[in-house]
């Protein structure tokens, strides 16, 4: 990847004004900075050239190219005339280009790009990269994908194809919501649950049997598990004939699909598809896997002219779910099925573009609330963690204590101050101390006798199983959650920091560390999020260094040489939705930061099932449970507009 340093240097064959090669290079490092390729100036460089513009006015020109893009990556779909990232670009123009008109706005000002790209629209300069969008009404209907790039309506400026996306989601979206709701047939389809369903889950579970499409949202420990087997038992007494194959459980990522599959086999009983929950013929599946992505091709199999064989799909950790991995599932959803979207509304939203599934809770309980529900009772609230998390939420006054102090067994939400390298230092020493302890090493550095061709390793199956997956369990149940990679608190330096303290104190993989698989791997069936623990294996006299993830009581080791895995003593509470684990750190920025959001903080506090430390100051925690996220979208006035 070309580096923003570069940039300059590359830009001398293509531009011989300095001033504007300058202001290229700073649009460069806003890149670099966001996590965006620099060389994508070079790019937005060349598509303009097909554009008349004078060389001074293709700086500005690019500042809305590049803008849209940077909206793009941090989650919007679309990019305001107000946006903050046009003012990040606008804010690099320190000198009056050539070629501007009198009366303008001043240079370096959001209001002087917006002049200048309203101009240049208005005489047909743009044409080639630029379509108005039609007017929609007040029902938007199909819209053919436009030929330019880019589309601008009142809202701002899109990618034609997020525009067309995102339409399509609406459409399809709301034709489930008008679709007529059937009167409740008797006798009720939850007669004899013996699951511990409350009235509120029972009504919710009625309501959903009955409609097209609904969302439930709720927190940890709502039930919503529960619900999912409430809901497999009223499909199977109002559809007897109905196989388990025509209902399909999926999620977003591996870990979500795997724990919901997990979750729904310690409810089995004798219900109407328990047994085939026990068999592995009804289990959870990534989205990708469900509509057969082929990662060589970039698409899906699954979509109108194939669509999934399906009656029922329920989706599990909808928040997760962006916005072209839903128009996917909208595509190759039969028109006759019944869609279920489970999360909660109050995580964060997906990496990608939107958040679909929290800007339909903005505006759809109040237009359609027989097809939202929300799930609050919490079956796990007592005076301990659960509590503690409500009254963090909630802005209640924390009683914090020094780095190092004595963590409880369980059951508590504490908040450690940590106010300079020297506090953060202790506090990870530690965190360290508390699970890499001397049983631990004595289990994680002895090599492990495994035969390469065996993949799996299943309970029982092998003398040293328990062990290795005591060692998984204890390399993986504590981890630090980070706000940003880099900085003294980011998962980089954290990860090394630990790393460090390994006692053999070499490089590369070392046995007893955590790993976290970055990408999809389907050929060896491992999914992005998935954790695993490196060990030291011996077959026949020659050592290896192997990776063994555990799902289930089955442990699947391979060697990690070609595994796309990183070091997970630490990482981003991005990667950490979707999973549970028995103790989580939260380490918080050493200031405020624009990333460090409400959301951030609630994602991380409710991945703990028993103990969640906070690390950092009480002011730079206001300031984050204060700012929200809210991503930039048409979706909910096009889904909900009357």
């Amino acid at each position: 990847m070309i580096e923003s340093s570069l940039v300059p240097d590359l830009l001398q064959g293509l531009c011989d004004d300095p001033a504007t090669t300058r202001t290229l290079a700073s649009y460069a490092k806003i890149l670099e900075d966001s996590r965006l390729p620099p060389g994508l100036v070079l790019w937005a460089w060349e598509v303009l050239g097909v554009v008349q513009l004078a060389p001074g006015e293709k700086p500005l020109a690019m500042a809305f190219l590049l803008g849209l893009l940077l909206a793009e990556a941090r989650g919007h779909t679309v990019l305001g005339f107000d946006a903050p990232e046009l003012a990040e670009l606008a804010r690099v123009r320190r000198e009056t280009p050539a070629g501007d008109r009198p009366g303008t706005a001043p240079a370096g000002t959001v209001a002087r790009l917006v002049d200048h790209f309203r101009h240049w629209l208005g005489n047909g300069t743009l044409g080639a990269l630029v379509a108005v969008a039609p007017d929609p009404g007040d029902r938007p209907g199909p819209e053919p994908l436009l030929s330019a790039p880019v589309v601008v309506s009142d809202a701002g400026l899109q990618f034609s194809r997020t525009r067309w996306m995102e339409r399509e989601c609406a459409r399809l979206l709301r034709s489930r919501l008008e679709a007529a709701t059937p009167d409740p047939v008797e006798p009720d389809p939850l007669a004899g649950y013996p699951g511990p369903l409350d009235d509120d889950q029972r009504s919710m579970v009625r309501g959903a049997l009955d409609r097209r499409v609904c969302w439930i949202s709720g927190g940890p420990g709502t039930g919503k598990t529960t619900c999912i087997h409430g809901l497999l038992w009223a499909i199977g007494r109002r559809r007897p004939d109905l196989d388990a194959s025509r209902i399909a459980l999926a999620a977003p990522t591996g870990k979500a699909a795997f724990r919901v599959t997990e979750g729904l086999r310690r409810l089995a009983g004798d219900g109407p598809f328990d047994a085939a929950v026990r068999a592995g013929r009804l289990e959870a599946r990534t989205l990708h896997r469900l509509l057969e992505y082929r990662p060589d091709q970039d698409r899906f199999g699954r979509h109108e002219g194939n669509p999934l064989e399906a009656d029922w799909v329920i989706v599990d950790e909808s928040s997760m779910v962006d916005l072209a991995l839903c128009h996917a599932l909208l595509r190759a959803l039969p028109e006759h099925a019944g869609l279920v979207w489970i999360g909660d509304r109050d995580q964060l939203p997906a990496v990608g573009r939107g958040a679909v599934f929290q800007a339909c809770w903005e505006e759809g309980p109040g237009r359609h609330p027989g097809n939202f529900f929300h799930l609050t009772r919490n079956y796990r609230a007592r005076l301990g963690l659960a509590g503690d998390v409500r009254s963090l939420m909630a802005g209640a006054r924390l009683d914090w204590v020094e780095p190092a102090a004595a963590f409880p067994a369980g059951d508590r939400l504490v908040p450690h101050r940590v106010e300079n390298e020297r506090d953060w230092q202790a506090l990870v020493d530690a965190l360290h101390a508390g699970t890499y302890d001397d049983a631990f090493w004595g289990e994680a550095l002895e090599p492990f006798e495994w035969d390469p061709a065996r993949v799996t390793c299943p309970a029982g199956s092998h003398p040293r199983h328990e062990a290795i997956s005591g060692v998984w369990a204890r390399a993986n149940g504590a981890p630090v959650l980070c706000v940003t990679h880099g900085g003294p608190r980011g998962t980089i330096a954290v990860n090394e920091h630990f790393r460090r303290r390994h006692p053999w104190a070499a490089q590369g993989w070392l046995p007893g560390e955590p790993v976290m698989v970055q990408a999809n791997d389907y050929q060896r069936d491992l999914w992005n999020g998935d954790t695993g623990v490196v060990l030291s294996t011996r077959w026949r006299g020659v050592e290896t260094t192997c990776a063994a993830f555990r799902q289930g009581e089955l442990l699947r080791i391979f060697p990690i040489d070609g595994l796309q895995v990183a070091r997970a003593y630490a990482f981003s509470v991005h990667k950490s939705q979707g999973s549970e684990y028995a103790q989580v750190t939260l380490a918080l920025p050493e200031a405020p930061s624009p990333v460090f959001t409400r959301e951030l903080v609630y994602t991380a506090v409710t991945r703990g099932r028993s103990c969640v430390r906070v690390a950092g100051t009480p002011e730079t925690l206001a300031a984050g449970l204060g700012a929200g996220v809210r991503r930039r979208m048409n979706l909910g006035s096009w889904l909900f507009g009357a």
